[in-house]
């Protein structure tokens, strides 16, 4: 009997040790890879994705979503988070606003909060971009669309253009805690200049008006206001030179641009052309995006004046210039509104090097003005294709299109933020 039992567990065992040796001896098949539907291959623009009410959101994971340099990109439904060299959306912030309008952002002292300007609620929307979750949705005034963080301090200024007015909103309680409203019966949209040299003086402009109405930062009040432009509505773009200590603001409705003494507030001249302003103090320049005559016009300022370098022609609509060193050359990606593409100039050479192709925006019949935007990162140019649902991203030394990653559309905002 006890040699039978013996016989019996042996027996047993030995169906065991044959099972775990038929487990080991057979592999799993390896999971067949996902392909990814956000890259697009090097040198392609993508295909605009299938309008959808509601995109599909990328589900929030675990572990961080990127490393290194990412990029937000606001689309009226969607707000993505994109790894730009893995050209995909990687997250999805979601919020608690639908057909949302995002124009312009800008971060806090700290570049972490990072504070969305929503025209179409009037609203200002906080993002925590450590965190990558919206933090808080605070109401302004009607039709915001500019946003300042003077000197780096805890302060937000947002513009509303509907009022005339700036809501002045604290990043630490993310509360609006002053008001300045332009001193005009009829404001429209303005934009803010200031600088450490002019001190707490700052100036703001108004296309609906003739006069630049200076103010005081710290006081949060008007000082006063003068006349420019020759008596015709449309001051616009401001900047203000290091180099010849002069203001520059645009007068869109004579087609110039005026030169200002800002200890005196005088107007000291004219220079032709009317568009986007732009100031290189290091290379001591100063660049005009004339979007309605198709040329960049770069002027001069070494001598303590301005004198005219030359003209690039940029056929498409030229809205916006984002100037960058590369390999001793000085470069401009410049955004178009007409055309399906970004151009980039040799500012040295006073050329266009060549046109990238970078999806199209949307052209809404009727429209006043078009804008197309962009921003720069560490090795990319950023520009959203609002028409194509796309947002481009182009590599800057080889001045080559990297990838165009579907994100929603009206995609018309990018922001880029490197994680350190």
């Amino acid at each position: 009997m006890k040699r039978f039992r013996l016989l019996a567990l042996l027996a047993v065992m030995t169906l065991v040790l044959s099972a775990c040796a038929t487990q080991q001896a057979t592999p799993t098949a390896a999971p067949t890879p996902t392909p990814n539907p956000e890259a697009t291959p090097m040198g392609q623009v993508a295909q605009p994705p299938t309008p959808v009410s509601t995109p599909t959101p990328v589900p929030t994971p675990t572990m961080p979503v990127v490393t290194g340099e990412f990029v937000l990109a606001f689309a009226p439904n969607r707000i993505a988070v994109i790894d730009p060299k893995e050209a995909r959306v990687v997250k999805d912030i979601p919020t608690n606003q639908t057909e949302a309008e995002y124009v312009e952002a800008r971060f806090d002292s700290k570049e972490r909060l990072l504070f969305v300007v929503d025209r179409a609620n009037a609203q200002i929307l906080v993002i925590d971009t450590e965190k990558l979750e919206a933090v808080k949705t605070i109401d302004v005034g009607q039709r915001p669309v500019h946003i300042y963080n003077p000197f780096k301090k805890d302060e937000i200024w947002v513009h509303a253009d509907g009022e005339g007015v700036f809501y002045i909103i604290d990043s630490k309680t993310l509360e609006v805690t002053a008001k300045i409203a332009k001193p005009f019966s009829n404001p429209g949209h303005g934009k803010l200049l200031y600088h450490k040299d002019l001190g707490t003086k700052a100036y703001v402009t108004d296309v609906n008006n003739t006069t630049i109405t200076v103010i005081d930062l710290e006081q949060k009040s008007v000082i006063k206001t003068f006349e420019l432009c020759e008596g015709k509505p449309g001051t616009h773009y401001a900047v203000y030179s290091t180099v010849t200590k002069r203001a520059y603001f645009e007068c869109s409705g004579i087609g110039k641009i005026a030169i200002v003494d800002p200890t005196t507030d005088t107007v000291l001249g004219y220079l032709e052309g009317r568009g986007a302003t732009r100031l290189l103090d290091q290379e001591k320049l100063l660049l005009i995006v004339r979007k309605r005559d198709n040329m960049l016009s770069v002027y001069d300022l070494s001598q303590q004046q301005e004198t005219l370098k030359g003209t690039i022609p940029i056929e498409g609509g030229p809205d916006k210039i984002y100037v960058v060193k590369q390999d001793g050359k000085l470069l401009g990606f410049v955004t178009t509104t007409l055309t399906p593409d970004v151009v980039v100039v040799d500012l040295d050479a006073m050329k266009v090097v060549k046109r990238v192709a970078a999806g199209d925006i949307e052209r809404p019949e009727g429209a006043r003005h078009l804008h197309r935007s962009g921003d720069l990162g560490h090795d990319f140019f950023y520009t959203p294709a609002s028409g194509d649902g796309v947002v481009a991203i182009i590599d800057v030394k080889r001045q080559t299109l990297h990838a165009a990653v579907p994100v929603a559309k009206g995609v018309r905002t990018v922001v880029a933020k490197h994680d350190h």
